[in-house]
């Protein structure tokens, strides 16, 4: 979807919607189509007792409205289909946030399509209302949420779970491609002309800081340069972290954890004149003006990978791990930008 040209809140109002809008059903995709819905019930459950055009006719239409099936429906009908369950955490997707998490909104939303597309269906709930879940005839289970509870625990004894990190309560492990994002992140501020670029990160996001660190030190370590960290938070100000790593020369920063805004206004107001990139969830830095660069998960590729090993545990029973992607976006001034998707 393009959001180019949006404010912020129009863009974050628009993926909000797309997430929630109503489903289209089977007498859309029928009036569309100029058949009956019972043709496209038949059709689209493999029936060939109909014209090649009809066909095309009636999975174009499907297409173009993004029909998805009533997966949870029929499992609940016939025992049949596959169903996943996805707890989500409405502080990851919340769009009146100050800083609003848009990632997961599309990976929400591409990972009910990658499952469709493999037969299969999701039901998403808020993460604390985990019982709703209960009475589905689940076959698997993805929790988008920070910190599991013992209700998100006892769901995932059940049945083969994604969760995000490294509990051993999941069958599919997944998170940042630390190492992969870290070497693309200090890739671009050399790219810019940086030769000692700095981490910065945030005291408030104590595990992501300290994965991001370690990368950043191993990295640094492995080209034999001394690594330039700094944190901020709490009683270490950003002006006094941003001075610290200034003073041991730093000429490229890649700040982890936020404040990308208070950044990028400090180094305006300092007259400091290093590349900056900033690891995002979303698209919150790209409506500054003007633009940073931006160290993005990939919402679609991620989806597409979870939802593969979602498939496939719930058809072998082996625990994996998934390393979710990432694409470094630059301001529109030298190149596309956009959603990375």
């Amino acid at each position: 979807m393009d959001c180019k040209g949006l404010s912020l809140k129009s863009a974050v109002t628009r993926l909000w919607r797309q997430v929630l809008v109503t489903k289209p059903t089977l007498r859309h995709v029928a009036l569309r189509a100029g058949v009956s819905t019972a043709t496209v019930s038949r059709i689209l459950n493999g029936s060939a007792a109909y014209s090649d055009e009809t066909i095309a006719r009636v999975k174009q239409a499907a297409a173009d409205l993004r029909y998805r099936p009533n997966v949870v429906a029929r499992a609940t009908r016939t025992g049949s289909g596959r169903l996943v369950g996805a707890l989500v955490d409405r502080r990851s997707t919340r769009a009146t946030s100050m800083a609003p998490r848009v990632f997961w909104l599309h990976f929400v939303d591409e990972l009910l399509d990658c499952l469709c597309e493999q037969g299969a269906g999701m039901v998403a709930v808020s993460s604390d209302r985990a019982e709703l879940l209960q009475a589905l005839p689940l076959d698997s289970l993805i929790v988008v949420s920070g910190q599991p509870d013992n209700s998100h625990l006892e769901l995932a004894r059940n049945m083969p779970t994604a969760g995000f990190g490294d509990d051993p309560a999941w069958a599919i492990s997944v998170s940042h491609d630390y190492r992969e994002a870290t070497v693309d992140a200090l890739a671009y501020l050399e790219g810019q002309g940086a030769v000692n670029p700095a981490i910065m990160t945030s005291v408030h996001e104590p595990r992501l800081s300290r994965l991001f660190t370690d990368e950043y030190c191993r990295v640094m370590s492995s080209r034999g340069k001394e690594p330039i960290q700094t944190e901020f938070g709490d009683e270490l100000t950003l002006g006094t972290a941003f001075e610290a790593i200034m003073d041991q020369g730093a000429d490229g920063l890649f700040v982890v954890g936020g404040v990308s805004r208070a950044v990028r206004d400090l180094m305006a107001a300092e007259q400091y004149d290093i590349p900056l990139i900033v690891q995002s969830e979303g698209l919150v830095e790209q409506y500054m003006q003007p633009p940073v660069a931006t160290l993005s998960l990939c919402a679609r590729r991620s989806a597409h990978l979870v939802a593969e090993a979602l498939i496939a545990s719930m058809d072998d029973g082996q625990r994996r791990v998934v390393r979710l992607p990432h694409a470094v976006q630059v301001p529109e001034a030298s190149s596309e930008g956009g959603v990375a998707r």
